[in-house]
């Protein structure tokens, strides 16, 4: 596509102005959902991807971004080597060949915003996840049968971690009063997601295999978007009736339309350094510049519904 001199005038205008400045372009994303189809036609065959839907999971908890922990809890804790961002690759090359995502990515898609890096929340208000991942190890369950005195019987252990998975399953898929469902995680995601929850809960007796997965980037996008970004950000509001002035986030519609691809991602990993009212964005440096732009192009091409 050729752009008028006009045209980059404008954008580096654009760059140099703050968010509520910044021009609307309703034809970002139409131009972006044409392109997104052809290229990734030429990439690994896509999985089922689904557009953000529902609102966010602030709005559903009533709360407010200055008044909770949820979403802000990336930074915290000691990253593991393993979740290091890897460098930004070429935006062509990505939708074409996609990403390899293991576990540790996988967590930081959909778990590390809420539960930090090591899995230990924010307590009271954000539980740690290791803990229910720990109670899916027999030998976990051993330990307590016999720190409680009883006696030690492998079948009885061997069940309550069975049931212990069973219910880690369950709110993965379906969430909790307090955590929002992952639906959008198919089995072959949940089972090394599994994997490296064990890693990092330090489970004696691992059952699940980390692999690498080879993801669309469209799919990766919707990782992002569903496991990170709808935390805020609403899906069912339209971009045209969202206004800078209002001080509210924005919803996901809104992004595409009102950011450049290279705005997006800087405003994403390193925050907003105006406040919206309702607090500052958090920043998600743990999320790189490919990722980032994954999910730009998941919302250009699956608009939230």
């Amino acid at each position: 596509m050729r752009h008028s001199p006009h045209d980059a005038r404008c954008a580096e205008r654009c760059q140099d102005r703050p968010p509520s400045r910044r021009h609307y372009h309703p034809g970002r994303r139409a131009a972006l959902a044409l392109l997104v189809p052809l290229l990734i036609a030429a990439g690994p065959a896509p999985a089922p991807v689904t557009p953000a839907s529902g609102s966010s999971w602030l709005t559903v908890m009533k709360r407010s971004l200055d008044r909770t922990a949820l979403g802000r809890a990336g930074t915290t804790g000691q990253a593991v080597a393993a979740e290091a961002p890897g460098p930004s690759v070429d935006l062509a090359a990505m939708l074409r060949q996609g990403l390899v995502v293991r576990g540790s990515d996988l967590f930081r898609y959909n778990c590390r915003a809420c539960h930090g890096a090591a899995g230990a929340g924010l307590p009271p208000e954000i539980q740690p996840l290791t803990r229910g991942v720990r109670a899916t190890s027999i030998v976990v369950q051993k330990r307590v049968l016999s720190a409680e005195g009883g006696s030690v019987e492998t079948g009885e252990a061997e069940e309550m971690a069975r049931l212990a998975e069973a219910a880690l399953r369950h709110r993965l898929e379906e969430g909790g009063a307090a955590m929002p469902p992952f639906d959008h995680v198919g089995p072959r995601e949940t089972e090394v997601l599994l994997a490296y929850l064990e890693t990092l809960s330090r489970v004696p007796d691992p059952r699940h295999r980390d692999a690498p997965l080879d993801l669309p980037a469209v799919q990766v996008g919707e990782h992002v978007v569903k496991g990170t970004c709808q935390i805020c950000h609403d899906a069912t509001a339209k971009a045209a009736a969202w206004r800078p002035a209002d001080r509210q986030i924005p919803p996901l519609s809104a992004l595409p339309e009102r950011y450049a691809i290279g705005s997006f991602v800087d405003k994403a990993r390193h925050g907003d350094p105006i406040s919206l009212g309702r607090g500052r964005m958090p920043q998600l440096p743990y999320l790189n510049d490919a990722e980032m732009q994954a999910a730009y192009l998941y919302l250009a091409a699956y608009p939230p519904q």
